[in-house]
């Protein structure tokens, strides 16, 4: 009995994970400055005590709330494993029965920023989590794996 390939499943499933919060120290609000004017806003223009007192060096949990799920566009042919590129390699899912392989998918926090991150306290009843998502090219996604990979460092 043969058996139906994988690709015409009715489902695919996506198994990606990637934390939802982060730990930071206290994210400190920056001033603003208008470049025109020279205009500082007057609570922001000069810290008090209290405000140099407040990094106790406690880090705090923040919560992402937006994640980006990108399928990648790929239309190469690989004939073994040893033949695909070492940086796409940990995203490649093959099927070893039918020589074949998932579509690549790519989950990334990567365009989150600090100002986007709300911090998780006892007063939240509930947090919005946005996902967008799209397709990505092939190098377009080994680049930005690059420029993570150096910021971690």
């Amino acid at each position: 009995m043969r058996q139906e390939p994988f690709y015409s499943q009715k489902y695919l499933r996506f198994n990606d994970t990637i934390p939802l919060v982060k730990y930071l120290p206290k994210i400190k609000e920056s001033s603003k400055r208008n470049l025109l004017t020279d205009d500082i806003p007057l609570p922001e223009a000069k810290k008090t005590a209290d405000e140099e007192k407040e990094d106790d060096g406690r880090y705090y949990m923040y919560f992402k709330k937006e994640l980006y799920l990108y399928v990648i566009f790929d239309n190469s042919a690989y004939q073994t494993s040893d033949g695909i590129p070492i940086q796409i390699k940990p995203y490649m899912r093959i099927d070893h029965q039918t020589n074949s392989y998932y579509p690549m998918t790519y989950l990334s926090d990567y365009w989150v920023l600090k100002k986007d991150l709300v911090m998780v306290n006892s007063t939240l009843a509930e947090l919005n989590l946005t996902l967008h998502f799209n397709t990505y090219s092939l190098q377009y996604m080994i680049i930005q794996k690059n420029f993570e990979e150096q910021w971690k460092t």
